[in-house]
């Protein structure tokens, strides 16, 4: 999904520490020890020659509780720090990040899964922290079935790329898939990592649903 990114005229961030002066590489990687699949490192590309979040800069680690009702994921930085929790709501789909420890106030950020069959479809409303300030909103649009490439826009522009480096990963249980994120200069990387691990989180919602559907399509004997 070779997509050239245009860069923001005012930056969006929550975290003016993770904004960026040219286009970046994030690597996005899932961990098969946890039994939620909430638990993810999350690494920036060093000079162009990382292939993966083991071959880069960390920048965040996911953690998650088994059996969490609210499927919270705690964001923390490179040192172990807290940052920032996402989670679902009680009652719905809609998912919020809120800042750890005693910077908890409103969340900076809301992320609402929409309805549209098999693909990805999510509106981000960010509570802009950077200078411009105010709620900017972000489209999440997943451009497959197998929901392996996505693409996030600010008005009509692309600002951030998410591609699922293998096809097959998310259908086995045992094995966790990785995702490549380019993201676009003056776009927060910690809400571009938010945006994946929800994508990787909700894959599962309709994961089986897709499958069933390519290989009803399969045994068809054609193209519809």
């Amino acid at each position: 999904m070779a997509t050239e990114l245009k860069a923001l005229e005012h930056p969006v961030a929550n975290n003016s520490d993770y904004l960026r002066s040219s286009p970046a590489t994030v690597w996005v990687k899932q961990h098969a020890k946890s039994w939620s699949a909430g638990d993810f490192t999350i690494a920036a590309d060093r000079d162009g020659l990382s292939k993966s979040a083991k071959d880069g800069e960390l920048l965040f680690s996911v953690q998650s509780k088994w059996a969490s009702w609210s499927q919270k994921r705690d964001f923390t930085d490179a040192s172990g720090n807290p940052l920032f929790q996402l989670y679902r709501e009680s009652k719905g789909r809609t998912w919020f990040a809120e800042m750890a420890g005693p910077m908890r106030a409103l969340p900076f950020a809301k992320l609402k899964p929409l309805p549209c069959a098999l693909k990805d479809k999510v509106d981000v409303h960010v509570l802009n922290q950077a200078k411009e300030g105010g709620e900017v909103v972000l489209q999440v649009r997943g451009q497959d079935v197998w929901k392996r490439n996505t693409m996030v826009y600010l008005n009509d522009s692309v600002v951030m790329t998410v591609r699922r480096t293998d096809y097959l990963s998310v259908y086995v249980p045992w094995k966790r898939p990785e995702w490549e994120v380019k993201v676009a200069t003056g776009l927060d990387l910690s809400l571009a990592a938010t945006i994946t691990v929800l994508l990787a989180t909700i894959a599962y919602d309709s994961s089986m649903t897709a499958s069933a559907i390519a290989a009803g399509a399969g045994a068809g004997g054609g193209a519809g």
